[in-house]
């Protein structure tokens, strides 16, 4: 099935949205346009002013082969989100001073009720190294990449545009990729809160790719200067620009993301 265009004409203003809402807590007040259940459901690529932002394929993943994988990548998630290193992700940062009595620049991230449960973990290749996931489960990784594949091929049929570019940049810079797909590492958010953050890590122009597990009610990525909320289920998969502000809204019930991500050879270990 081709994925239907939908062209977003009047965007907001770029800068403004990063300057204002980056670092907040993102909900329905800031999204007009929903893709999923509850709104526009089929398969769309959206633009923005001719260019693409985004691929929304609903139900285009086998759901018992992706339930089947739910444990292993819940065992990536092994680290407590107190401990994230991903600040800008968490929001509520707070400022602390040094021991000189002079305020730091680097902000810590408080201790937040909704992040008790939440956990988080990667797999895949930072740089030059593997992540310890690859290293400590070798067989539970080799599924996973086998499995990246669906995810890649879904990229390659439903926007083949975007694939061929992506994979034009590993070919040139890349020795070490999630088998022959278009990602170099994966995280694995489980219960995790996102307020508004840019994926400012990944190279430029690149695209994110991001299936769901449980039963949450709410929990849609929100794409703010698009006023788009997409509501992504068991058995979907988007397709996203990170360098684009994003958010995940707040969520009740179980909810665990897999996103793979395209970093730079030289990312630090």
């Amino acid at each position: 099935m081709k994925p239907l265009k939908f062209e977003i004409t009047q965007p907001q203003d770029g800068t403004w949205v990063g300057e204002a809402l980056r670092g907040q807590w993102l909900s329905h007040r800031h999204y007009r346009l929903r893709l999923g259940p509850d709104g526009l459901l089929g398969h769309y690529l959206v633009s923005v002013t001719g260019r693409p932002v985004c691929l929304y394929l609903p139900q285009a993943l086998d759901l018992r082969e992706q339930l089947e994988l739910e444990p292993l990548f819940r065992g990536v998630a092994r680290r407590k989100a107190w401990s994230t290193k991903r600040l800008k992700s968490v929001g509520n940062l707070s400022t602390h001073r040094n021991r000189n009595g002079t305020w730091s620049t680097l902000p810590r991230a408080q201790r937040l009720e909704m992040l008790r449960h939440a956990k988080e973990g990667t797999f895949g290749w930072r740089g030059r190294f593997p992540c310890a996931y690859n290293l400590e489960s070798p067989d539970e990784y080799a599924r996973i990449a086998n499995y990246t594949h669906r995810i890649s091929d879904l990229l390659m049929d439903n926007w083949p545009e975007a694939y061929e570019r992506q994979m034009l940049v590993c070919s040139r810079r890349y020795n070490h990729l999630i088998g022959r797909t278009p990602w170099s590492q994966a995280v694995v958010n489980a219960e995790f809160y996102m307020s508004s953050h840019m994926d400012d890590g990944n190279v430029r122009g690149s695209l994110n790719a991001e299936i769901v597990y449980g039963d949450a009610q709410g929990g849609r990525l929100i794409i703010p200067r698009l006023s788009l909320g997409i509501q992504v289920r068991p058995g979907d998969v988007l397709f996203f620009d990170g360098s684009e502000l994003h958010a995940v809204e707040a969520f009740t019930g179980r909810r665990m993301s897999v996103v793979w991500y395209l970093r730079p050879p030289n990312a630090a270990r």
